[in-house]
């Protein structure tokens, strides 16, 4: 008669109970465009931020601007920067606040010294 503990047996009792510990989201900002047309400059300004040293993501397959949120609250990342047509023509992008809801229109040089500050 013999007893093992795994890591993995040991992993679903912790989180079973609320004791495992949370991880921190590996992404500090999701780049959504608005409509698949505007996928390549959300990779663009995805490289850019990266260049910047912010950890940012954009999705290889939008979904559509609510759905592509949704999993960025639920993946717990802190930022969204959504950028649509009239935007992009201006040299701007949302920046999304996920935690507070908050939103504002910035230029899109402007994007990682904001998100840095926060």
């Amino acid at each position: 008669l013999g007893f093992g503990m795994g890591d993995v047996v040991l992993s679903l009792i912790l989180h079973e109970r609320g004791l495992m510990p949370g991880m921190p989201p590996r992404v500090d900002v999701l780049v959504i465009p608005v409509g698949k047309g505007l996928a390549s400059s959300a990779w663009q300004l995805t490289d850019m931020l990266r260049r910047e040293g912010i950890r940012a993501e954009a999705p290889f397959a939008p979904a559509g601007v609510g759905k592509d949120l949704k999993t960025a609250t639920q993946h717990h990342i802190p930022f969204a920067i959504i950028i649509g047509p009239e935007e992009l023509a201006a040299g701007e992008a949302n920046l999304k606040d996920l935690k507070t809801g908050e939103q504002a229109r910035l230029p899109i040089d402007k994007l990682a010294g904001r998100i840095r500050e926060c």
